[in-house]
């Protein structure tokens, strides 16, 4: 009998052991869902911060605004080589140049009048970030 009451308690003894293991583990794979969903979040806060660069020259905008937006984009390709955004549309406004690493830095033309209009779209790309920027003349424009 005094064998058997012995195995009874060590036998509960190991399963109150799995008992508070399963539990721990639990806890850490909730802690580790937790910590993931604020890196998404923190993701999302980081696209549009870099988002907003670009976002407030969306529309119709002056030709000052169109040469502020050219040395935007430069500087951050300067500041963010894998993250490039590029200009399309009216190529007769800027002059483009790669760099060995392969950084894409634009430089406004005298050609862009202070005072006209231009329109300006952003397109993202799959991951939300804009990627290209396009720059287009209207065709009625003082």
């Amino acid at each position: 009998m005094e064998n058997a009451s012995k195995a009874l308690l060590l036998a509960a003894a190991i399963l109150i052991a799995i008992i508070l293991i399963s539990l721990g583990v639990y806890i850490v794979s909730q802690g580790s869902d937790v910590v993931g969903q604020g890196g998404q979040a923190l993701d999302e806060v980081s696209i549009q911060q870099f988002n907003g660069k670009f976002d407030i020259y969306e529309g119709t905008k002056t030709g000052t605004q169109v040469k502020q937006l050219i040395k935007t984009v430069s500087a951050s390709n300067t500041s963010n080589p894998g993250q490039q955004v590029h200009l399309a549309g009216d190529t007769s406004l800027w002059e483009e140049t790669t760099s060995n690493d392969g950084t894409v830095s634009y430089k406004a033309k005298n050609t862009i009048g202070n005072s006209k209009k231009y329109n300006i779209t952003t397109t993202p790309g799959a991951s939300g970030v804009i990627e290209t920027i396009t720059i287009t003349t209207p065709s009625t424009n003082p």
